[in-house]
């Protein structure tokens, strides 16, 4: 099937301001996580647009599905388990960590928080995964939220991030998402510059 185009917001200066995501009234989103008034973690350097979030979940989706029809057509076979099956994406700190390095695209929640009581520090190995990643050379977004992309995955648990491992069938989509997150980062240099010549 044809999928509607992705378009590009006007991403350009703080002062334009962004639209809002439409969602269920009767289950509000408990923080803002778009816009220059989003609720983002410090390690989040990134304004997050509307578009960005079209493009990730329709990039996601289709990912996702691709994933469940390999699967499909390859379990039943001689020799063939779900661990022997090529992966479209990884997900979760521990699995991303394991590819980091050699991924075509990490998409990061921008709400991972800090957590007293989980086994791993979640901030701590985030910002050592965006640390290789960097040094490796590949990209990464800030996009939806950690509710959000589980939401794509019919997950009740939230996930904070994705490590995207084949391109092919998501090129218009990742364009865009690349666009907006590059944009949204000369946003956030800019606000971040505003504030600190108000407070100089």
């Amino acid at each position: 099937t044809m999928q509607s185009p992705i378009s590009h917001s006007s991403c350009h200066s703080p002062s334009n301001g962004f639209g809002t995501i439409t969602a269920d009234p009767e289950t509000p989103p408990p923080e803002i996580l778009v816009g220059l008034d989003g609720q983002y973690q410090s390690y989040c350097r990134q304004i997050i647009t509307p578009a960005l979030n079209v493009a990730t979940t329709a990039a996601l989706d289709r990912l996702r599905n691709i994933q469940l029809e390999i699967e499909a057509s390859m379990l039943g076979q001689p020799g063939v388990t779900k661990a022997t099956i090529p992966r479209k994406y990884y997900c979760s700190l521990k699995e991303v960590a394991k590819v980091a390095k050699i991924c075509k695209l990490l998409v990061i929640a921008p709400d991972i928080k800090p957590s007293p009581t989980a086994h791993i520090k979640p901030v701590k190995l985030l910002n050592s995964l965006v640390e290789d990643a960097q040094d490796a050379g590949v990209p990464y977004v800030f996009a939806l939220s950690r509710k959000g992309i589980g939401q794509i995955f019919g997950r009740d648990k939230n996930m904070s991030i994705m490590a995207l491992m084949d391109l092919d069938a998501v090129r218009a989509e990742v364009d865009v998402m690349l666009d907006e997150a590059a944009c949204g980062r000369r946003l956030w240099e800019e606000v971040q510059k505003r504030q600190q010549a108000g407070q100089s």
